[in-house]
């Protein structure tokens, strides 16, 4: 028998978040890149604070509006458009004036950006989220996507932001092999991850699924939809939805769980809006943000971080280890509550094995049976079937698509209780409770779900 119980928290005091100091000794445009400048590898935060910066210091491809040196692509039908590339640097290139890429081999992080139709060009928008990973040791490349604005449907935006993510990563491995570049021998071409944001997201997982080797998904608040296809991901992935987003109307995000067929971590941030992972896109008409945007991009920042650090490895001194608790338990939960990265914390949920079982996925109005056949008790708790039109489509003739969660509906607290009847499974396997925090009303705290499957062992 497993009782789960739900209550309200106190909401924690703001977070302090270091800003750092702005050199000026040097501007953007007299920075040279010379291959022999020295490089200077800063120290490491404390294992498993992902939220700081790494050991890198950071530069990139466009400083300043006056001394733009953004790359293009330079194949295809859409030579000619840029790249906004961020990556580690040998040094502080505004006190050394030097701005080679920093001694050694990276990892890639191809990035495609949300769609904005006030603020159309956006693909160097979102410096905060790709400085952090930089500093982490990645190559970042964002390419400008804008010209998917005017296709002519949702199909076919997703597929050409798609298939100029891809003429990214095309692009900087043919920038490896260019003597000529600043990216000489600096990137490990068989080492990848697609992210995005929004549009970006679909777009993110449609290039993940065509591009052989890939070896992750980071989806940041993430559009689903018919016309993105059917593929399913087999490979890792980070999905962050945003529980007061207003740009995805309830569940337009969730049916990506269903894509999902490796292991997985989904954060949902309590209070987060769409808008906030960017640097600069205006809240929406009825935006309602309960944290800040720092807030927002520093817990980005941190769960991607410790996806990056999962999936590559980031320091030899560092275990994988810390980075799988922060996105396999409650751990990173838990971390942004006593760390007070923000004020309205986060929920997250989890598969880490591929051998599983849904407990219960509350496809229904009546909760009182789970999907292993045993009987359930809900107080204070119901499920509720929500309903969405995609995008692009008419909301009265458009496909919808559906999710399930359970609900809180108690002003304060509310227990579930499921029975399981008797089932067999071997060492291999783990039981999954598919629970989804509740989209407004009382802010719960993070609980735990733990199921024997023996005297010895048991899986959370």
């Amino acid at each position: 028998m497993m009782t789960l119980t739900f209550s309200a928290c106190a909401e924690p005091s703001l977070p302090t978040i270091h800003e750092p100091d702005v050199i000026t000794d040097f501007t953007p445009c007299e920075v040279t890149y010379a291959k022999d400048t020295p490089s200077d590898i800063l120290s490491w935060p404390e294992e498993g604070h992902y939220e700081a910066r790494g050991a890198y210091a950071v530069w990139n491809t466009a400083p300043a509006e006056d001394c733009e040196i953004n790359p293009t692509l330079s194949d295809g039908e859409s030579a000619g458009t840029q790249m906004y590339i961020t990556y580690p640097s040998a040094s502080d290139s505004l006190k050394t004036g030097h701005g080679r890429v920093a001694d050694g081999v990276f990892p890639v992080i191809i990035f495609a950006h949300a769609k904005n139709d006030r603020t159309p060009v956006i693909f160097d928008s979102y410096k905060e989220l790709h400085n952090h990973w930089a500093s982490y040791g990645f190559i970042v490349v964002s390419v400008d996507q804008s010209a998917a604005i005017g296709a002519a449907s949702a199909s076919a935006d997703f597929q050409m932001r798609s298939e100029l993510q891809i003429a990214g990563l095309d692009q900087i491995r043919r920038l490896n092999e260019d003597p000529s570049s600043i990216f000489f021998k600096k990137v490990d071409p068989e080492k990848f991850v697609f992210a995005g944001h929004s549009r970006g997201g679909t777009a993110s997982r449609l290039s993940a699924t065509s591009v052989s080797g890939t070896d992750g998904l980071i989806l940041l608040q993430s559009v689903t939809s018919d016309a993105a296809g059917t593929e399913s991901a087999s490979f890792p992935s980070l999905v962050v939805t945003a529980g007061n987003d207003t740009d995805l109307d309830y569940p337009v995000c969730e049916p990506i769980e269903d894509f999902l067929e490796g292991p997985y971590s989904w954060v949902n941030l309590n209070g987060g809006i769409h808008a906030y992972t960017t640097d600069l896109i205006l809240e929406r008409v009825g935006d309602m943000p309960e944290v800040s945007r720092k807030e927002q991009q520093t817990i980005t920042a941190f769960f991607s971080t410790a996806f990056l650090h999962k999936t590559f490895g980031l320091n030899s001194d560092w275990s994988v280890s810390s980075a799988a608790e922060i996105l396999f338990t409650h751990a990173g939960a838990e971390f942004v509550e006593n760390q007070n990265l923000s004020t309205a914390g986060v929920f997250t949920r989890w598969r880490r094995m591929l051998n599983s079982e849904w407990v219960d996925t509350f496809d229904g109005l009546d909760p009182d049976t789970n999907l292993l056949g045993g009987q359930n008790q809900a107080i204070g708790l119901t499920a509720v079937e929500s309903a969405t039109y995609q995008p692009d489509t008419n909301p009265t003739v458009g496909t919808f698509s559906f999710s399930y969660s359970l609900r809180l509906i108690a002003e304060s607290t509310g227990t579930y209780r499921t029975e399981i009847d008797e089932l067999k499974v071997s060492s291999s396997w783990a039981l999954e409770a598919r629970i989804k925090g509740p989209d407004s009303g009382a802010n719960l705290s993070t609980f735990f779900i733990t199921l024997k499957l023996d005297e010895d062992r048991s899986r959370r």
